[in-house]
């Protein structure tokens, strides 16, 4: 599936190639999902909104994560106006992490639903809802490691469709600029170099927070400023996955019309009794 909804029309991206204002795109585009990421936080969702228990716990999951990335997104973006770069960079890395997640997320409910399949759209919602590597915990949580790979072949898909439309903004990138991007700044690209920040290794602790002679650092400092940035690009896709879910409770009800709570053996109640 390729999720394509933060992309402008060829007019606007022509006339501002003209005017050689790339950047002006790119920051639209961002100011633009940064918008949209808050007004989903924004939603509420109670027990009257909801037709049943299953589409409650549902759709609180699902609101969840476009309010723990806005969280992310407005603390990465503190950490950057007050000059605190790692930081940033080890939260862009957590963003990054749980748009994968709730795009995956979102990706099993609405397959279980397509597919029919109760059963196991109840097991996969308890794996993100209640999931847990601690201890011996009977539900095992979704691996954060399949939800990025999900993420990266959605996120090379979306590539290729745009280098498609607009193959006049890629002619710098070679005869193949989806194996470019692929190579150099598709979603796993993203979340390594994050990541290298993120952990305090030789490039995260000594290289950015060095003696007071020790050689500038400012080209650094300045490529993962726009890494936070790249982070805060990859919410589109869990955008265009929100999208999707507006009509799930109607979807369910007409799916599963007689499913109106978990099973009785489902292991949240199981453990509490």
């Amino acid at each position: 599936m390729t999720d394509k909804r933060p992309e402008m029309d060829g007019d606007s991206i022509t006339g501002a190639i003209m005017k050689g204002d790339v950047v002006g795109i790119r920051d639209a585009r961002l100011n633009q999902i940064i918008h949209d990421i808050t007004e989903w936080a924004r939603r509420r969702w109670t027990a009257e909104d909801s037709p049943n228990l299953v589409t409650y716990e549902i759709i609180e999951l699902t609101y969840s994560y476009p309010k723990r990335a806005h969280d992310l997104i407005e603390s990465m973006r503190a950490l950057m106006q007050a000059d605190r770069v790692v930081p940033a960079v080890i939260l862009a890395r957590a963003l990054v992490e749980t748009i994968a997640m709730g795009r995956h997320f979102i990706d099993k409910m609405e397959k279980s639903l397509s597919d029919g399949d109760f059963s196991r759209l109840e097991a996969q919602f308890f794996r993100f809802y209640a999931g847990s590597k601690l201890g011996e915990a009977k539900i095992k949580s979704v691996h954060v490691n399949d939800a990025l790979r999900e993420l990266e072949s959605a996120d090379v898909d979306y590539v290729s469709h745009l280098v498609n439309k607009y193959p006049f903004l890629w002619s710098m990138a070679g005869p193949n600029p989806t194996e470019a991007f692929k190579g150099q700044a598709s979603l796993l690209q993203t979340y390594d170099k994050l990541s290298e920040i993120s952990h305090p290794n030789g490039l995260g602790t000594q290289y950015l927070y060095p003696a007071d002679d020790a050689p500038d650092n400012s080209e650094v400092m300045a490529f993962y400023r726009y890494m936070t940035g790249a982070a805060i690009w990859q919410a589109h896709h869990l955008l265009a996955a929100l999208d999707r879910m507006e009509t799930f409770p109607d979807r369910f009800i007409a799916k599963f019309p007689d499913r109106t709570q978990f099973s009785d053996d489902n292991p949240l109640r199981s453990n509490s009794g």
